[in-house]
């Protein structure tokens, strides 16, 4: 009966063994296991995120430099359509053209009326031409006074022309003939 005893309590020994066996093997596979796989793939998000922050944080600078260069030309757009006219050019603008053609020394010699206007986006455009003659620092001032006018405009060709006075070669005035094509802009009333 001993040895019945003892084979009963090995058996149930062995029984012990395997059930805690299974239970750890249980608790290893449907617990910690799973725990770890996602322990471990919330590590790796975490540093992902973490790289992509310092990203962001690299960025601001650039970021803020950008808004600051957006305003700043926000800012001159609004100024420069501020300039703008309410409507086609007008005979402020072409006394004004004109004034800039006498301060400048240019002699006026043609100014074909403006040309048809012309969508441009949320602006119209009309195109118009100045020919004249003087001085070579004439045709550079006048030049210069176009761009400086009131109304937004956009210098599109300019051809000069030089002539020795009478022809000569050593002539140190040449007449500069000019001929100048450019665009003012205004918005639709």
């Amino acid at each position: 009966m001993q040895d019945q005893v003892k084979k009963s309590l090995k058996v149930v020994n062995y029984v012990g063994i395997g059930a805690v066996t299974l239970l750890l093997a249980g608790t290893l596979a449907f617990g910690i296991v799973p725990m770890y796989k996602e322990g471990k793939d919330d590590i790796q998000a975490t540093v992902t995120r973490r790289a992509a922050l310092e990203r962001v944080e690299t960025l601001r600078p650039d970021v803020k430099e950008a808004q600051q260069a957006k305003q700043e030309s926000d800012k001159r757009l609004h100024d420069a359509e501020a300039r703008m006219p309410k409507g086609q050019p007008d005979n402020v603008f072409l006394t004004e053209l004109t004034e800039v053609a006498r301060a400048s020394g240019i002699h006026k010699e043609s100014s074909p009326p403006p040309g048809k206007p012309q969508s441009d986006g949320t602006y119209f455009s009309v195109l118009m031409s100045v020919e004249g003659s003087g001085d070579w620092e004439s045709c550079m001032r006048f030049l210069k006074g176009i761009s400086s006018m009131d109304k937004v405009s956009r210098l599109d060709s300019v051809v000069l022309d030089t002539d020795r006075d009478g022809g000569s070669q050593v002539s140190t005035k040449p007449v500069c003939h000019i001929l100048v094509k450019f665009t003012t802009y205004y918005l639709e009333q």
